[in-house]
């Protein structure tokens, strides 16, 4: 087993299933984790995707491609009006306790590093 694959596994230990799941659908996306921590963080909110190219840094054909994507996973939902299509986070409670558990868990272990690189770098962890 190489260290990439070995991290890997230390790392997508504490990940619950549903959560483990949407992890790698998320992954098999160009911009899907870009595009789910932008819906979770403003999940009240629906884009364009003009909007969400915008927020992420990335091309609208590459978003709407992963767009599309995420609406046929039931991750997003897409609602059309007067001629425009806006996105916004799934209604599934299912899918959206999912989503809050990856989102929590991507926190924690973003947490857990700058704590790690800190302590690397040789500053203080706590004043």
């Amino acid at each position: 087993m190489d260290d990439e694959t070995h991290t890997r596994e230390i790392v997508l230990e504490d990940l619950g299933g549903d959560a483990r799941d949407l992890y790698g659908k998320l992954g098999a996306l160009r911009c899907g984790h870009l595009i789910f921590r932008l819906f979770v963080a403003r999940e009240n909110t629906f884009w364009t995707v003009d909007d969400i190219a915008y927020y992420i840094c990335q091309s609208s054909t590459g978003v709407t491609r992963d767009l599309e994507s995420l609406v046929e996973l039931g991750v997003a939902r897409r609602v059309d009006a007067a001629g425009v299509s806006l996105y916004g986070v799934t209604d599934d409670p299912t899918l959206q306790s999912a989503m809050h558990d990856l989102f929590n868990w991507q926190v924690r272990w973003q947490t857990r590093l700058q704590r790690i690189n800190r302590m690397i770098l040789g500053e203080k962890l706590y004043d």
